[in-house]
């Protein structure tokens, strides 16, 4: 039972009610010494007038006080809940849908199912005069519910039905906004009670969060948390944290890696079935050991057959937590690419051949184009090329013309690769060069013997497929024999060089493309580089890195964000699933749902087609849960934690707090009685004085006789009568 004031703004009024006793103290009339000629007058009044006066101005005193008190008891509007006859009653059911419900509860049943069973016990008690909602914690767009509050009949058998269709999804909920949008229903409800019953089983990654700005409900507003316990499970549970594709283009018929990052959040050794298939048909699986509380990462290869837009979805089963287990990623493909050469074919040494051995990128997918300084824009524009490389000797060329500057320039902003380098015939840096290459070569070095090489930067993109199982770049014994130099800037990284530190290949990044400028022409003469095994894949990842046109069509996310990237003036949004959860939402792109789960989905804008790559996320498998009496997440909102037991627990403890006395209408009436006796004291006639005693008249008993002649008149008294005797 408790006491609850429904408008409690309205106590900022209460010491109004001391303003009759503050203004009888001060504002009475006081007595005055005062010289009278007679006391005469005040002789005639009553003794007893003073006092019932004094007696009458304390009750009317006294009624004004009472007044005021209970008409602000009726604007606070009290009510006793527990006790009296039942009311009506507003309830909002908030239903934790995240993904670590799909852990055990009980039996073999889910934290979702119990979760469920019990929101419809809460509507199925609902009576004709109560009303009812639910909201989700993950809003998923494939579950359709009353946006507010109903008490028909109908509308509550409908939302009885929506409810057995909610699953757990994949996501991690929006406490905040959820909690606001439950207090929303009631802004309009003529309600004396109102109720939040949320059904959790408070994760910590969720609900141990304190929240900024959250909104209080409405004052006689009552939220309960129904934490239902989870069971432990035997097994190891191992998440999909994310997918990884390699950052360079990918070509068709050109194999790459796809990197599978697993974490085990469990405190025992894991083993799961990693299972992947694509758009192709494809499909394969194996077994993965992942020791606990440690990450590991499988690489699958897959070769795209077709350009366009490919995908390709992961899973694993055979640990304890289904929900964190999908991931999906879409990518885009091209036919073979162009690698333009701006120069002579003998300026680039090994390098040609490097990128394409065959020639016609049979096996890398990249083809080999030679050209002038001259044709530099018109080759740009034609060919689409993967990689521009530039030779000292045609750079000059190439600086010197605006034209050619501007549109090499524009294209690397744009996702290209440029690759600057000496010829292998020799010859000085050019002169003029571009400013915004980022390094300047110095004077040639040579040494007969060579100088050892060393990799400055094993963590850069380009050198990933140089990397051993250890991490270790495999390019190793190199040696120069003569190179120029290069002065770096600012945000420029070199990536071979001297153990003095000298670099002679350095990388920085334009845009979204990269500029490789080096000191040492890719010729045997000058280094070792060329002979080396990895040189190939050295080569090629140079020409392959960078960003690419349509890229930003391709976006990932994690289940529960939505789409970000809408571009401003679209007025209709089409969501499709590609692969994964079936999802078929049309509307207004302001009002875009989230993604409940892994998969790909196509966000149709016009004429423009976003691919968004969604992964389940990995948080919502971790096995610690709020405990104690007070849920975080809430903040200063005023809450009952309780262990959730069952579905007719709830519903009886509901009907019991159901009854409540509101207290306005007694209030406002006991102020109108006051109001009445108040008025009828304070306006009262005037008492009438009391007349004195009448005195004897002489002439009463006599006899008058007629008037003589003289007109005279004889008056015959009679004799007063003696006192009777008093005897002794």
């Amino acid at each position: 039972m408790n006491f609850v004031l429904l408008n409690p703004l309205f106590t900022w009024l209460l010491p109004l009610v001391a303003a009759p006793v503050i203004f009888h103290l001060f504002l009475r009339i006081r007595k005055r010494q005062r010289p009278f000629s007679t006391l005469m007058f005040f002789q005639r009044i009553s003794p007893r007038l003073s006092a019932r006066r004094k007696v009458k101005e304390w009750l009317v005193l006294l009624l004004r006080t009472l007044l005021i008190l209970f008409l602000l008891l009726a604007l606070l509007r009290p009510v006793w809940y527990g006790v009296g006859s039942t009311g009506g009653v507003a309830q909002v059911i908030v239903i934790d849908n995240s993904g670590s419900m799909a852990g055990i509860a009980r039996g073999d049943k889910t934290k979702m199912q119990v979760a469920v069973e019990a929101a419809q016990a809460l509507i199925g008690g609902q009576r004709d005069q109560d009303s009812v909602a639910v909201a989700l914690l993950v809003n998923d767009p494939n579950v359709t519910l009353p946006t507010g509050l109903t008490s028909d009949k109908k509308e509550k058998s409908e939302l009885l039905g929506a409810v057995t269709r909610i699953k757990e999804t994949e996501a991690s909920g929006a406490i905040q906004q959820t909690f606001e949008r439950a207090i929303a229903m009631f802004e309009n409800s003529a309600s004396p009670r109102f109720e939040i019953h949320i059904l959790t089983d408070a994760q910590e990654v969720e609900w141990n969060k304190a929240p900024v700005g959250m909104r209080n409900p409405r004052p006689g507003t009552d939220v309960y948390v129904h934490r239902i316990t989870t069971l432990a499970t035997a097994n190891a549970n191992v998440a999909v944290t994310g997918l990884a594709l390699p950052e360079k283009k990918i070509l068709v018929g050109r194999k790459f890696p796809l990197r599978v990052e697993l974490r085990n959040t469990s405190e025992i050794d894991g083993s799961v079935r990693l299972n992947w298939a694509d758009d192709l048909g494809n499909k394969g699986t194996q077994e993965v050991p992942v020791p606990r509380r440690e990450d590991k990462t499988v690489v699958l290869g897959f070769e795209p057959a077709t350009p366009g837009i490919h995908w390709v979805n992961v899973w694993i089963e055979g640990d304890g937590f289904p929900s964190d287990n999908k991931a999906a990623v879409a990518f885009s493909t091209t036919e073979k690419r162009p690698v333009l050469f701006v120069g002579k074919e003998e300026d680039f040494g090994l390098f040609p051949m490097a990128i394409s051995p065959s020639g016609d990128g049979k096996f890398s997918g990249l083809v080999p184009v030679f050209t002038t300084p001259a044709e530099l824009v018109k080759a740009i524009d034609d060919k689409k090329p993967a990689l521009v490389a530039v030779s000292w000797a045609a750079m000059g060329a190439v600086a010197g013309d605006s034209a050619a500057a501007a549109t090499l320039k524009v294209w690397v902003e744009r996702g290209g690769s440029l690759f600057v380098g000496p010829s292998s015939l020799g010859g000085g840096p050019p002169t003029p060069t571009l400013a915004w290459l980022g390094a300047t070569p110095e004077p040639q070095v040579q040494a007969e013997q060579g100088f050892p090489v060393l990799a400055f930067q094993k963590g850069a993109a380009v050198f990933v497929e140089l990397k051993d199982e250890r991490g270790d770049i495999f390019l190793r014994n190199l040696k120069a024999f003569k190179f120029h130099p290069l002065k770096l800037e600012e945000k420029t990284t070199a990536l071979f060089g001297l153990e003095d530190g000298r670099a002679f290949l350095a990388e920085r990044a334009v845009g979204k493309g990269l500029v490789f400028t080096c000191g040492l022409a890719l010729d045997p003469l000058w280094s070792t580089l060329p002979l080396k095994g990895g040189f190939l894949a050295l080569a090629q990842s140079m020409a392959l890195l960078g960003g690419e046109a349509g890229e930003e069509n391709l976006v990932s996310l994690t289940a529960g964000d939505r789409l970000l990237a809408v571009p401003p003036g679209a007025t209709n949004l089409h969501l499709q699933s590609i692969t994964g959860n079936l999802l078929d939402w049309k509307g207004e792109p302001n009002k875009r749902p989230i993604f409940p789960l892994a998969g790909v989905y196509a966000a149709q804008l016009g004429a423009q087609t976003i691919y968004a790559s969604v992964r389940s996320s990995p948080r919502e498998g971790e096995a610690q849960f709020v405990k104690g009496e007070a849920v975080p997440a809430l903040g200063t909102v005023k809450h009952t934690v309780r262990t959730f037991d069952n579905a007719d627990a709830i519903l009886a403890e509901v009907r019991k707090l159901s009854r409540a006395v509101d207290f306005f209408l007694p209030a406002l009436l006991l102020g109108f009685v006051c109001l009445m006796i108040e008025g009828f004291l304070a306006n009262a006639k005037p008492m009438k004085p009391v007349a004195p005693p009448a005195k004897p008249n002489p002439l009463d008993g006599a006899t008058v006789a007629k008037p003589d002649e003289f007109g005279f008149v004889k008056v015959s008294m009679k004799p007063p009568e003696k006192a009777a005797a008093v005897k002794a």
